[in-house]
Formats: structure tokens, sequence, C-alpha cells
């Protein structure tokens, strides 16, 4: 009896090891991707300020996470990111969200300027994120 506790304890302290890597890895891409994100507002000369195009991306990022995971809990086969619909869905809605945040924090920049900007965050962010998972 005692040699089948140990091994319940070790299947779980091996599903506790994966879990805090996949959280680590999934947290070292989201970082990677705000970064990414701020870079190119600066680059793009959105903002002038990398502090600012940093604080603005890591705002954009967190609320399309936060729907991200709403969206994929939906079951909705439009955000199952597993299949091409879904990964296109989920990219489509990132944009949306993300150009409408952006638009509201800096509305006296011209609509068009903020899509732009938008455009080429998301398209870098999800390129990475596409290779990621096509190689995995």
């Amino acid at each position: 009896m005692k040699i089948s506790t140990v091994n319940i304890y070790l299947l779980d302290g091996v599903g506790a090891g994966i879990l805090l890597l996949f959280f680590g890895l999934g947290l070292v891409f989201i970082i990677a991707i705000i970064l990414l994100e701020a870079w190119i507002m600066q680059k793009m000369k959105y903002h002038a300020v990398y502090k600012q195009a940093l604080l603005q991306s890591l705002v954009a990022n967190l609320a399309t996470l936060g729907a991200g995971f709403i969206m994929i809990d939906s079951g909705l086969e439009i955000f199952e990111m597993e299949k091409p619909i879904g990964f296109a869905g989920l990219f489509a809605a990132t944009l949306v969200l993300e150009t409408l945040i952006l638009w509201l924090m800096n509305r006296k920049t011209p609509f068009k300027k903020t899509l732009a900007v938008s455009v080429v965050m998301n398209l870098a962010s999800y390129l990475i994120a596409f290779i990621l998972l096509a190689t995995a």
C-alpha cells in the first residue's frame, strides 16, 4: 500500500512540474509578445517613449488574454485554436479588441494609424504563435 501512495505522489509531482513548465513558457511568451508589440509601436512612431508603448501593450494584451480565455472556454468552433478557423477567429477578435483599446487610449491619434499599428503588431504576434504551434 505504501508503494502506491508514493507513486501517486510522484505522479502529482510530475503533474505539478509539467504545469509549472507550461505556465512558465506561457508567461515567457506573453512577456515577449508585450515587449515585441511595444517595440513595433515605437518603430511605427505610434509612441515616441518606449515606456508608454510598453504600458499600452501590457494593457491591451492583458485585456485580450482575458477575453481569449472566455472565447476559448465558450466552446464555439470559431475559437478552437487547434483548427485554422479558430486561430483566425482568435486573431480577428484580438485585432478588434486591441485596436479598440489602443484607440481609446490614444484618441488624438487618427484611427487609421491605430489600426495599422494594431494589424502589424498582431500579425507579428500571431505569426510567432503559429510557428510555435506548428512546430510543437
